[in-house]
Parts: structure tokens; sequence; C-alpha cells
């Protein structure tokens, strides 16, 4: 997906159904968490919402992670995670809350989010906080295949999880490809690749036509068997 504006340079370009299809979601869910619906306001301010409600950015797609983890495995009410968002925007001038690097926690059971931004730094974002409770890690696989320039994100490794040291990966970089997800030894987006293997018939043919190794087209069909599982959220 190719659009015109300096301002969308190195900052990673999705249609709202690519963005979906990435994160493991459905389509209404990313537009409702990014630009709101007739069930609700939206949960974050995507990056590009004043410009395009058609474009998601890459650190918009990270969010959109965050709150599929916080959603997914804790059951968290978007209000609750929409209060902790503006919260850390607001009154901790945290611009990206969820793409930034952190630990999130719940304490107890009542749903109050605190963000651990690095040593004594803990900041309570959204909840009642009342009496002693006890701290919850809120587990979010994502942040492990995260990379980070300072504290904000800037490369995810979307295939295979927990691949870091690895190097045949699959990695959306907003600087390269437009954040498109390629593969890491052969440069080649792994959509070309997948689309390759139909085409040509076949791993080893798809290979052949792009001068590249078979473990390429194998990863980029194994990435995409993943992501046309079952959704997520």
């Amino acid at each position: 997906m190719i659009m015109q504006g300096t301002h969308l340079l190195g900052k990673g370009i999705f249609t709202l159904a690519e963005a979906a299809f990435l994160a493991r979601v459905r389509t209404q869910t990313m537009t409702r968490w990014l630009f709101g619906d007739l069930r609700g306001d939206r949960v974050i301010a995507s990056e590009f919402s004043e410009q395009d409600e058609n474009v998601v950015s890459f650190l918009d797609f990270v969010q959109a992670l965050a709150i599929r983890a916080i959603r997914v495995r804790h059951k968290v009410p978007l209000q609750r995670i929409r209060q902790a968002y503006e919260e850390a925007q607001e009154k901790y001038n945290v611009k990206y809350p969820f793409a930034t690097q952190h630990t999130t926690f719940l304490l107890g059971d009542s749903n109050t989010i605190v963000i651990h931004l690095g040593n004594d730094d803990y900041r309570e974002l959204a909840g009642p906080s009342k009496g002693n409770r006890m701290i919850t890690q809120v587990v979010e696989p994502y942040l492990h295949d995260l990379r980070f320039d300072g504290k904000i994100a800037s490369e995810y490794c979307a295939w295979p999880p927990r691949a870091a040291n690895d190097a045949r990966r699959v990695i959306m970089n907003p600087k390269r490809s437009f954040g498109e997800p390629i593969i890491t030894t052969s440069g080649y987006t792994a959509q070309t690749l997948w689309e390759a293997y139909g085409v040509e018939g076949g791993t080893e043919a798809a290979a052949r036509a792009f001068g590249i190794s078979t473990d390429d087209v194998e990863l980029a069909c194994e990435y995409y068997d993943h992501l046309k599982g079952t959704s997520a959220a």
C-alpha cells in the first residue's frame, strides 16, 4: 500500500483491513479500537486520524497488539483501557503508552491498570485505588518480539515468536517497505513469497523464481498460515 504525503514516510502505512489481518483481529474490531463506531468511542487515537481515517501506522498497529493482549487474556473493558491510555498521555505525557517499552500490571480484581516504565516508575492509569491489592503482571507476549529505539517501538518480529536472535525472521519495520512484513534474509515481503508459492506451484519453484532459499518461502507460508487462522479478537 503506497500513499502520498511526506508525513507518512518512515511510520508504516496500512489500511484498516491490512492492520487487522496482521494483528489477527477483525477489521471492525480494529476500526472500533482506533476510530470508534456506533458501539462506542475509540480506545486510542490513530496517529493519522486527523489526515485519514483509513490509515493505520506502525505504532497504531503495536498499540492494537497491546489492546488485544489485555482484552483477550485479561478481559479488561475497553473503557478502562481507554482511560489508561488517556491518563498516560494527558497526565504523564507518554504519547504512545502501549508502544512504549513497559510492563503492564493489574491491581487485584479491580482492573486498575498500572504501567511500569522503568526503574521505580510505576504509573497507575485507570481504576479505583482503595486498600491493598496484589499486583499481577499482565503477560503481553508481543513485547518480547519488539525492538525499541530509545523507549519507542521501532521493529516487530512477527514470525516466528520469540525469534529475536534468529537470522531468518519475518519482521515489520516502518522504515522498510512501509512496515509491510518482510523476510530478513532475502528482503522480499512475506506476501510476495506466499503468493509466489501458489503461482509457481510449490516451494522449490518459487525459490528458483526469486533466486532465494526454499527456507524463505517456507517461512512466508508458515507466517500466512498463522495469520489466516482464527482471529484473536
